[in-house]
């Protein structure tokens, strides 16, 4: 093994174990040797942003898309960055770089989504909160974060669909019985919305959608 594959190994070690300032040595020494490729560079990038330094990272990412536009990892990891950095714009476009290049990156999907959601744009996130699901069908979470962004949209119908799904792959997720009484008692079916409710064991009454509050707030 050359001494590159092994400061690539030790790295990668490194990295994996959460010693970043260790990892970016080890990278830095391929680099200087001038043995980087579009691999050790990504992760470069990564690791870096890992630690919280985020204008290194976005140097680095930068460079890497110039060089190969076709790197979908490395448009997403950039995204992530420009979204620590507050630069939203720069975020949404190379999240959009990174689905050019490759539709169905997961990855990239779920934090289109979650940008647009954070700014307010509910109506552009719904298609790729339900994309994500598609991708990933049977994972629970991706699911729910769709329900939820359905609630939001106050799709009833739709939400309830979604939230009836989740529950039948976890029937003890508490928040989408929480999410489920909710939008049922906003369809005035409140007996529903009641049974739902008392399913959950241990709700506290700090939970904003207690039985009580659906009580007060939506019965005619």
């Amino acid at each position: 093994m050359s001494s590159i594959d092994d400061e690539l190994a030790a790295a990668m070690e490194r990295h994996r174990a959460g010693d970043f300032a260790a990892a970016d040595r080890h990278y830095a020494r391929i680099a200087a040797a001038g043995m980087s490729n579009p691999s050790s560079r990504l992760l470069h990038g990564s690791c870096l942003l890992q630690a919280g330094r985020v204008a290194e990272s976005l140097a680095l990412l930068e460079g890497l898309v110039a060089d190969h536009p076709a790197l979908f990892d490395a448009w997403n990891n950039l995204g992530v960055g420009y979204r620590a950095a507050g630069r939203h714009n720069d975020a949404e476009r190379a999240f959009r770089a990174s689905l050019s290049a490759n539709p169905e990156y997961l990855d990239a999907v779920c934090n289109l989504a979650a940008l647009l959601e954070s700014q307010g744009r509910l109506q552009d996130a719904e298609p790729w909160r339900r994309r994500a699901s598609l991708l990933r069908p049977d994972d629970v979470e991706t699911l729910f974060r769709w329900a939820e962004l359905l609630k939001k949209l106050e799709r009833w119908s739709d939400a309830e669909t979604r939230y009836h799904q989740v529950l039948n792959r976890r029937s003890d997720h508490r928040d989408a019985l929480v999410g489920l009484g909710f939008v049922l008692a906003q369809q005035k079916r409140f007996t529903e919305a009641e049974d739902i409710l008392r399913r959950i064991p241990d709700l506290q009454p700090e939970i904003p959608v207690s039985w009580a509050n659906v009580r007060v707030e939506h019965r005619p």
